[in-house]
């Protein structure tokens, strides 16, 4: 459908169908917030613009990305495996994995511990110099 949509592209009379001259079925409305909006818009030739304004409009999120669960094995994965084996197996391009690297260090420096019980017990036992 990519391939048809972007030759239907090239020819001058093409244009995405308007709201106005085709107003939205219920099913139309039923792939908002499943999908990607980029993919709805491709799938029912709207623009992007169109879809996001009427998923918005119906009061629907947008759909965000991978479940917690998949998110949870990608950071696995980074911490065991090599740059090359995660652009084979996720597809990910060098700069991605060096940023997502780079946060999930910054999100591990963040986060704060606990006081053990003997850290507690030497506050004001001391002077601070």
């Amino acid at each position: 459908m990519v391939f048809m949509r972007s030759r239907m592209q090239e020819k001058s009379w093409y244009s995405p169908r308007s709201a106005r001259k085709f107003p939205w079925t219920k099913e139309e409305d039923a792939l908002l917030g499943k999908m990607v909006d980029h993919e709805v818009a491709t799938r029912l030739n709207r623009t992007l613009q169109c879809v996001r304004g009427r998923r918005r409009f119906l009061g629907i999120s947008a759909l965000s990305g991978p479940p917690q669960d998949l998110r949870m094995r990608e950071e696995d994965l980074l911490a065991i495996l090599s740059d090359g084996e995660i652009r084979a197996r996720l597809g990910w391009n060098s700069a991605r994995i060096r940023i997502r690297r780079r946060e999930l260090a910054r999100l591990r420096l963040r986060k704060n511990r606990l006081w053990t019980i003997e850290e507690d017990r030497l506050l004001g036992a001391q002077p601070d110099r």
